[in-house]
C-alpha cells in the first residue's frame, strides 16, 4: 500500500535546506543556539545571585545576632551554581561550534595545542581580529579551563578561597563555588558574544558570504544582537 502521508521538511530557525536531483540535505547553526542558552543562563544566574543583605543576615545569625532574612526566591537553593554551570558550558560550546562552522573553509594546519588556542589561531586566519587576539587568548584559556574543570571534575578537598566580600562579611568557599558564580556566568557569555560579534563583522575574503548570513542570524535569533 502506498504511503499517503504528506511530506514536509522541518527546518528550525537558522537552518539551511538543500533539495536537488541527488536528494536533500540540511544543516543547523548550533553555535548560535548555544549563544542563546549562554545569555539566558547568565541572566538567570544574575537573577538568582543572593544579595549582600542576604549574605550579611546569614553571617549575623551565625554569631547569634537576630537578623531578618530578606525575602529572596533563591534562599537556600543552588540555582546560581546551576545556571552558571549551564552558562559557562554553553559559552564554550558556542565557540567550539563557531570554530566548527568555519574550520573546513579556513583549513588551518594540524595542531596539538589546547582547544582554546586552536580556536583562536583558526579564527585569526579567517577573520581580521588581530587587535583582540591577546585579550581573547587570556579569556579563552580561562573559559575552557573552567569548562574542562566542570566536565572532567575531580571531587576532592581543595583549599578554600575568598569567594565574596560585602560590607559586613567575607565568604570563603571551595574553588568550584568561586568559579560557578553569576560573575563567571556573565563573563563567559559576554566573551562568547564578543568573539562571535567581532568575527562576523571582520571576515576575510574566504568567509564573506558565510559571515553575511551569520549577521542576519544574529539579528533574528540572539536575544542581545551585536551593536
Amino acid at each position: 500500500m502506498a504511503d499517503s502521508r504528506r511530506r514536509m521538511f522541518g527546518v528550525p530557525p537558522g537552518g539551511m535546506l538543500y533539495i536537488g536531483p541527488e536528494g536533500s540535505s540540511a544543516s543547523l547553526s548550533l553555535w548560535i543556539y548555544w549563544l542563546q542558552i549562554a545569555n539566558r543562563s547568565a541572566d538567570a544566574a544574575q537573577q538568582t545571585h543572593p544579595s549582600d543583605a542576604m549574605i550579611d543576615a546569614l553571617s549575623a545569625r551565625l554569631v547569634g545576632h537576630e537578623r531578618e532574612l530578606p525575602d529572596e526566591p533563591n534562599r537556600g537553593r543552588n540555582d546560581e551554581v546551576l545556571n552558571s554551570m549551564v552558562a559557562i558550558s554553553a559559552s564554550a560550546h558556542c565557540l567550539d561550534g563557531f570554530y566548527g562552522a568555519v574550520v573546513e573553509q579556513i583549513k588551518p594546519p594540524r595542531s596539538d595545542a589546547k582547544r582554546s588556542r586552536q580556536i583562536l589561531e583558526t579564527l585569526k586566519r579567517g577573520f581580521s581580529i588581530g587587535v583582540f587576539a591577546q585579550a581573547w587568548q587570556v579569556e579563552l584559556d580561562w573559559l575552557f579551563g573552567i569548562r574542562d574543570d566542570i566536565v572532567h571534575h575531580g571531587e576532592r578537598l581543595r583549599p578554600a578561597v575568598v569567594s565574596r566580600t560585602t560590607a559586613e562579611t567575607v565568604v570563603f568557599a571551595g574553588p568550584e563555588a568561586y568559579n560557578l558564580s553569576a560573575l563567571s556566568a556573565r563573563r563567559s557569555a559576554d566573551l562568547a558574544m564578543a568573539v562571535v560579534s567581532e568575527c562576523i563583522v571582520r571576515p576575510k575574503a574566504m568567509l564573506e558570504g558565510w559571515a553575511e548570513r551569520s549577521r542576519e542570524l544574529m539579528t533574528k535569533l540572539v536575544d542581545k544582537p551585536p551593536e
